[in-house]
């Protein structure tokens, strides 16, 4: 008896236990309801109940409440069945929501002149004009200054967008207008994981340090040894980890101290999370997302950031008023054109999403781009134009011998001899084996036994757990060590060795940190929130795997920023880039 199928015989009403049963299950696949219309024959497939979903008297049954006022183990609502927990969840969500929006109202004409009153600072904040003439008419725009100057102006904004389209770049930019108005603002820099959060303060870190387009850096009095000294907080440690407890410090009734919360890779935050987060941010705060809304959902239950951009028809459009307003602070090449004007005002988040358009990553490799756009759009016909032998982008079929595979793990090679510690580990960092599945031929754990054997010939030892040279990745959160799940470092001479937000070496006990594996090769899922210079992708041969989809596909591949190899049967790749992720959820309805 599997786990759902004891959860439903928890219920002693027969007419129950096959829904029970199927919400259990579809939770765990990252659906927060059932919908009445569903096809969910496949789902009873081997188990011990069968597909006798009686609707029509669901209402009347005692465990399943029709008001959130009557508490009951589950609710059945707008033709849709849930844990009452989870709806619960989205009700606090869209509450929030619309208490942050309704709070902003009052500040807005006060923000608008504020913004006025820096209209020459703004204008240095413009976007550089590179390659202005080659790109496509909606990329033209200055969509980073735009999403800045909204993100100031509302109490709640996200900010999404490809790879190398400037979402950490747009936040430095909201930093330097929110401290020139107020030097005290209190800002929380956070991420779902410690490696994602320390990404973002790094990404700002090279953003001052880039001499190119960043002359209003010293127009804002210390804004650099701010972002310097800020600490990057994982969602869990912002809010206030309390230990054996779904609980945190802080909540409704203790509020977060900040003026200002900006959340990176919220594509990785599952819907409990995200209603913690927000229930703890002060009504009259600010609240930036980034994220990619093409990207892989949370492993957890719901596909928030995907839920939230999905409630409008059309991002990136506004009425008359506001698109006369935003373009006062562009110029006459980068302004809002008749095609940006919303025929359609509708929803609670309008106005409050922005999607970056221009990839300036694209420019220095612009292979790695078309892939991944073609991989998102589906489209077949483009995506097999990268089977070739070359190139930076490139797509092979076949691995005859192991060629590809030995060719890649050389990248690896070198670490080992490399007697600088910190440069053996950024040597690891700057190559990476991407699997579509843990388990299997191609998967995680076979891949990174398969690399061992093979550099055991190169001088490394895997003779017991904690060997030397040892590549190793944390999988569970350890607070009091300052090492979260996500975190990568290495073993040598005993210690374990990683790289803290300063870029500097420190070291831990391994014996400390007993939930580790090897990371020559990680999962798809594991690798958001990072980045490597060169990147493999490997699919399992198995097509009809529920976990090939377009969307994680696309993550592993954007993971490369200079060179990327897709390794798979092309019959495979064509059936992965055909299918979606698709999560039942009623955030989306509640809030168009």
């Amino acid at each position: 008896m599997n786990v759902h199928e004891k959860f439903a015989a928890f219920f002693k009403d027969e007419k129950l236990k096959a829904f029970a049963y199927l919400v259990s299950k579809k939770l765990s696949q990252g659906h927060i309801c059932i919908h009445k219309d569903g096809n969910y024959e496949a789902d009873f497939e081997n188990s011990a109940f069968l597909d006798e979903l009686d609707w029509i008297n669901l209402k009347d049954n005692s465990f399943v409440s029709l008001d959130l006022n009557d508490k009951k183990p589950f609710i059945y609502i707008n033709d849709s069945l849930y844990l009452y927990r989870y709806y619960n969840y989205e009700i606090q969500i869209e509450n929030k929501l619309r208490k942050l929006i309704s709070e902003e109202k009052g500040e807005i004409v006060n923000r608008k002149a504020i913004l006025m009153s820096e209209l020459k600072f703004i204008q240095k904040l413009q976007v550089d004009q590179k390659g202005y003439d080659s790109i496509l008419d909606n990329e033209k725009i200055d969509w980073q200054l735009i999403a800045c100057l909204n993100s100031f102006l509302h109490n709640f904004s996200i900010i999404t967008g490809g790879p190398g389209t400037g979402k950490t770049t747009t936040v430095a930019k909201v930093l330097a207008l929110l401290y020139r108005a107020d030097p005290k603002f209190k800002v929380a820099l956070a991420a779902p994981t410690g490696k994602a959060g320390i990404r973002i303060q790094e990404s700002l870190k090279n953003t001052f340090d880039d001499d190119l387009n960043t002359s209003w850096i010293k127009d804002v009095s210390g804004l650099k040894d701010k972002i310097n000294n800020s600490n990057p907080f994982t969602i869990h440690r912002l809010l206030g980890f309390k230990r054996n407890s779904p609980y945190f410090k802080h909540d409704e009734n203790n509020y977060l101290n900040y003026d200002v919360i900006i959340v990176d890779e919220a594509s990785m935050i599952d819907v409990p999370m995200f209603a913690k987060l927000l229930n703890a941010v002060k009504p009259k705060a600010r609240i930036i997302l980034l994220g990619d809304k093409e990207q892989l959902a949370s492993v957890e239950a719901g596909s928030l950031l995907g839920d939230l951009c999905e409630s409008l028809a059309n991002l990136n459009t506004f009425e008359d008023d506001t698109k006369k307003f935003f373009n006062q602070f562009l110029t006459e090449e980068t302004k809002l054109t008749e095609a940006q004007f919303a025929t359609d005002s509708k929803g609670l988040l309008f106005k409050h999403i922005i999607e970056l358009k221009r990839s300036y990553r694209s420019q220095d490799h612009p292979e790695i781009s078309k892939l991944s756009k073609a991989i998102i759009n589906s489209s077949q016909n483009d995506v097999a134009n990268f089977h070739k032998d070359t190139g930076e982008a490139r797509i092979v079929f076949d691995d005859q011998d192991d060629k590809l595979f030995k060719e890649f793990v050389g990248h690896f090679e070198s670490y080992i001899t490399e007697q600088d510690t910190k440069k053996a580990i950024e040597i690891l960092n700057s190559s990476k084996i991407l699997c579509g599945i843990k388990n299997g031929p191609r998967g995680v754990y076979t891949m990174n036994k398969k690399i061992e054997q093979y550099l055991k010939g190169k001088k490394l030892n895997p003779n017991k757990l904690f060997y030397e040279n040892r590549p190793i990745i944390v999988t569970k959160n350890y607070k009091e060590l300052d090492l979260f799940n996500g975190d990568t470092g290495i073993i040598r001479k005993g210690k374990a060795w990683f790289l803290d937000s300063d870029n500097e070496l420190r070291e831990e006990i391994p014996e400390l940190i007993p939930e580790c594996e090897t990371v020559f090769a990680m999962s798809i899922h594991k690798s958001q929130g990072s980045e490597y210079k060169n990147v493999l992708v490997m699919l399992p041969d198995n097509s009809n795997n529920r976990v090939l989809t377009k969307e994680l596909l696309y993550t592993g591949v954007t993971r490369a920023k200079e060179s990327v190899i897709l390794l798979a049967k092309e019959e495979v790749i064509n059936s992965t880039i055909h299918k979606s992720v698709s999560r039942a959820s009623g955030i989306t309805d509640r809030i168009k």
